[in-house]
């Protein structure tokens, strides 16, 4: 079950880290609020630094990183690794 969610979170990590490698530097203090658009209501709404920052956060308090979660290497489809 552990190693699923690890999976999972990887996954997620590499997406999120594709994600904050777009980013051009300049604009990773980014938050919809500052577009400031009628009728609109971000107010308070995180930046992209501080939402990479919280996910990255919430991975390692999730346990991704303790060293108590060793899961086997995945298995090539061939049987080699």
């Amino acid at each position: 079950m552990l190693c699923a969610v690890d999976g999972k979170i990887s996954a997620v990590e590499r997406q999120v880290l594709d994600a904050a490698e777009a980013m051009p530097e300049d604009k990773f203090n980014f938050s919809p609020d500052s577009l400031s658009l009628p009728g609109s209501n971000y107010k308070g709404v995180r930046t992209f630094a501080v939402q990479v920052k919280h996910i990255a956060a919430s991975n390692y308090s999730s346990g991704r990183g303790s060293p108590a979660i060793s899961c086997p290497p995945p298995v090539h489809p061939s049987g080699g690794q």
